[in-house]
């Protein structure tokens, strides 16, 4: 939750470390790894962002899929 709102406050950086600092608590929180991703493109890592989503869709195939 604290990552997302780092997002929305333009604090990408921190972001980036809050989702990655939940997703070492639990590997499978696809919000963490939803928001990771958001928050990656935003700050121009490309390759983080798109490691964030192949991730998010081996976890949920039918939900990535769709966006």
């Amino acid at each position: 939750l604290a990552s997302t709102a780092h997002v929305v406050a333009g604090d990408y950086d921190l972001a980036i470390g809050l989702a990655r600092e939940s997703l070492r608590e639990n590997q499978l929180h696809t919000p963490s790894l939803r928001t990771l991703a958001v928050a990656c493109g935003l700050a121009g890592d490309r390759d983080g962002a798109r490691q964030a989503v192949s991730r998010l869709r081996a976890l949920q195939p039918l939900q990535a899929s769709r966006h």
